[in-house]
């Protein structure tokens, strides 16, 4: 089975703890600069790849929760993501995974990229960076992603538009990453 087709049945059926993970993820008023909107939001079980990390993910009831935001003012947009695994060495195993794990947009053209070596954000044990390139509708447009194992969890951050930098994403990967936090000892 591939990739893609275990990602789309794991969007399938009740996602137990799905919305308590998406009271977690940061809102549009905590993103820089104002005038954001939410476009989306969605869980779906974690464990859709054949790894053995996914594999204690997915026996574990581990819901993934994703929610993506607009700057249509600044020609900006950012996708949050936190994935539970059973452990801390699930999540620092996953991160090494996870340029194997993206899903691919379908109207974007990669034009090119590179991993960029960064130090890892404020409550990551370890984190992974990408910087792409692409075009949509004629448009280009740089990515940065940034990803880290905290603690149990891999928190990721996608900004795109052109006027993104690595402390940004950074400043709001660790945003994320407290909240996290913040909510399990809070």
């Amino acid at each position: 089975m591939t990739h893609r087709l275990r990602f789309m049945i794991a969007q399938l059926g009740p996602k137990p703890g799905g919305r308590d993970l998406l009271t977690r993820l940061l809102s549009a008023g905590d993103l820089p600069g104002g005038n954001w909107r939410r476009v989306d939001q969605r869980t779906w079980r974690t464990g859709a790849s054949a790894t053995p990390w996914a594999d204690r993910a997915r026996e574990s009831g581990s819901v993934t929760a994703m929610r993506s935001f607009r700057n249509l003012a600044q020609r900006r947009g950012v996708l949050l993501e936190v994935i539970p695994l059973a452990s801390a060495a699930d999540a620092r195993t996953a991160l090494g995974d996870v340029t194997s794990l993206q899903l691919r947009n379908p109207w974007t053209r990669t034009a090119g990229g590179s991993d960029v070596d960064i130090e890892p954000f404020a409550g990551a044990s370890a984190s992974w960076a990408h910087e792409y390139r692409y075009t949509i509708n004629g448009v280009h447009g740089t990515t940065l992603m940034l990803a880290g194992a905290v603690e149990e969890f891999v928190v990721a951050v996608a900004a795109s538009g052109q006027s993104w930098d690595w402390p940004s994403v950074s400043s709001l990967a660790t945003l994320q990453a407290r909240r996290l936090h913040e909510e399990a000892t809070g």
